[in-house]
């Protein structure tokens, strides 16, 4: 018999939301830092690699979603009920 193991939803929705605002926070101070000229470098640079970094971020969603599926596939379903 399996052991279930339910995280409570606000925490996890209260990482997720912490974790969003961090990053929102990283990018805000990048920009607002931008006025000087060697760290306009850095701003500038990030928003040429955007789309680059948000195809990387899509593509190793989509692998690590079905990586999850697949390892933990056998784990939560026995063989005897395939």
């Amino acid at each position: 018999m399996p052991v279930t193991c339910t995280p409570r939803l606000p925490q996890v929705a209260y990482s997720l939301i912490q974790g969003v605002l961090l990053v929102l926070l990283m990018i805000r101070f990048i920009m607002l830092a931008s006025f000087q000229p060697k760290l306009s470098v850095i701003a500038g640079t990030l928003k040429l690699a955007s789309g680059d970094i948000a195809y990387f971020v899509f593509i190793l969603t989509v692998v690590g979603e079905a990586w999850a599926c697949v390892s933990f596939h056998a784990v939560l379903v026995p063989v005897t009920c395939l």
